[in-house]
């Protein structure tokens, strides 16, 4: 979507979004791109209609757009567009420019980039001033302004009022950071004519939520925000070296001293996860940071048994969000079918209600086992379960590492099923794993991707049924 100005199949990949050119604006794009020149890293096709977009001008000197966001795969030279705009804006319009990216020290390494660039460069190797002090690093322009870089967080803009602020790999940052930085910034630039804000980034994931509502804002029509987005759509194959050429809009231009090809794109795959380039490489919204239970393979399990026959033959499970705000208590069984057969029986907000629910359930059903994982969170409730007088099992890290590679064995095998609740798919397409003391890998809450309680009690639930063979084990009960 490129109206006002169409976009040439000779020019680069067509964009899947981007705000139209208007013709008639005075524009900073020509004299961005001399500076490009400049830099030794002339400007391709997409940034270049990026930078005319971006520059246009009001009648009083203010940008058109105040927001800009551009969401581009890797490899595409968005880092040398940024070089670019900011070094324009200081050389030639005399203005400040503040770059960030996820952390401070992600924004240090890539300000270097341009520290080193600027020394080397026979046009202003000796114009510039490079100042290396910890918490105000900053290159002075002929003219007095800066490019200075900053940690992404609101203190580090208190006192300053910068022009132009680009916040750089904006998909690490959640929801709720990424607006208190926006809250920072906007009360910084309230004086400002020509202020603007540079929201750049590959594509995220679940927790990008800063970055995918802002271009969410932006394609529905949000005033003085412009948006260009080049990526993977839903009909294209990221694998296939074709598509390739059609979405990624670097390919067939020099970046890094080199011609991009498909090829190299696609090299990029065995060094990342799936979903990771597909992010990345395609630009397409991802799940989970690792993605690695697609919802569509989750939900083939689905089943129409979603009670247990006979609730004395039932594992109950429960577990607790890493944060305490949620947690979940899982019912799991040999179906009829003889797999293992998980559905959630009670899930909400806070655990103070954890503990009677589960010995209110201990005591009407009698199952065969009630059961948590031995670390996290969750000890809290089971100690207070416990203490109720119900008898719980647990699962140490290395039988809890077994269980999640088991776990995700069984997904790909189809030998699991569930009742495809909303709760528990969330839970589970938002799982990644991490590093375990077995040397094996386990599913972390920490770093999954929204509340993990649901699945975790799932993951031990399964494992249990299937270690136990609980469809023809007798019921013993003890008295604990």
């Amino acid at each position: 979507m490129t109206n006002g100005q169409p976009w040439s199949s000779d020019s680069g990949a067509p964009p899947l979004f981007a705000t139209p050119r208007n013709l008639d604006a005075p524009t900073d794009g020509a004299q961005v791109a001399v500076i490009g020149e400049t830099l030794g890293t002339p400007l391709i096709p997409w940034q270049q209609y990026v930078a005319d977009v971006a520059g246009e001008r009001r009648p009083d000197g203010s940008y058109e757009y105040q927001i800009v966001i551009v969401s581009v795969p890797r490899q595409t030279g968005k880092t040398t567009l940024i070089r670019a705009v900011g070094t324009h804006r200081c050389l030639v319009c005399g203005r400040d420019v503040f770059y960030t990216a996820q952390t401070g020290k992600d924004a240090r390494a890539r300000w270097m980039d341009l520290v080193k660039i600027l020394r080397l460069n026979g046009a202003l190797k000796g114009r510039v001033k490079v100042a290396l002090r910890g918490g105000s690093e900053h290159v002075e322009f002929p003219g007095g302004s800066v490019f200075q870089v900053f940690a992404p967080t609101p203190e580090s803009l208190h006192g300053y009022t910068p022009p132009t602020v680009c916040i750089d790999e904006a998909f690490a940052l959640t929801g709720a950071e990424g607006e208190l930085l926006m809250g920072a910034i906007g009360p910084a630039q309230i004086t400002v004519t020509d202020k603007q804000i540079w929201i750049v980034s590959t594509a995220g994931h679940a927790d990008s939520t800063f970055l995918h509502d802002w271009i969410d804002r932006a394609m529905e029509g949000m005033p003085r925000v412009a948006c260009f987005v080049w990526g993977a759509t839903d009909t294209m194959d990221p694998y296939s070296l074709d598509d390739i050429a059609r979405f990624h809009p670097g390919i067939g231009f020099p970046l890094n001293g080199k011609v991009l090809e498909p090829i190299d794109v696609l090299d990029q795959v065995e060094r990342n996860s799936r979903a990771e380039y597909e992010r990345a490489y395609a630009n397409r919204r991802t799940v989970t940071l690792s993605h690695l239970i697609p919802a569509e393979e989750w939900r083939r399990l689905i089943t129409e048994e979603t009670e247990a026959p006979d609730p004395s033959r039932v594992v109950l499970t429960y577990d607790v969000a890493t944060d305490r705000q949620s947690a979940s208590v899982l019912a799991t069984w040999s179906g009829a079918d003889g797999l293992p057969t998980t559905r959630v029986v009670l899930a909400g907000p806070g655990t103070g209600w954890v503990a009677e629910a589960v010995a209110e359930l201990d005591t009407e059903w009698r199952p065969t086992a009630v059961a948590a994982i031995d670390n996290g969170p969750v000890l809290d409730v089971t100690e207070q379960i416990r203490a109720l007088g119900v008898h719980v099992d647990v699962l140490k890290e290395r039988e809890f590492a077994t269980a999640s590679g088991a776990f995700l064995s069984r997904i790909d095998a189809g030998t699991l099923r569930h009742d495809g609740s909303e709760v528990l798919e969330r839970s589970v397409t938002g799982l990644v794993t991490r590093a375990a003391v077995s040397d094996g890998v386990a599913f972390s809450r920490r770093h999954s991707s929204g509340d993990s309680s649901a699945a975790v009690a799932a993951v031990a639930g399964i494992w249990i049924v299937a270690r136990d063979g609980t469809e023809s084990a007798p019921v013993v009960r003890f008295a604990s």
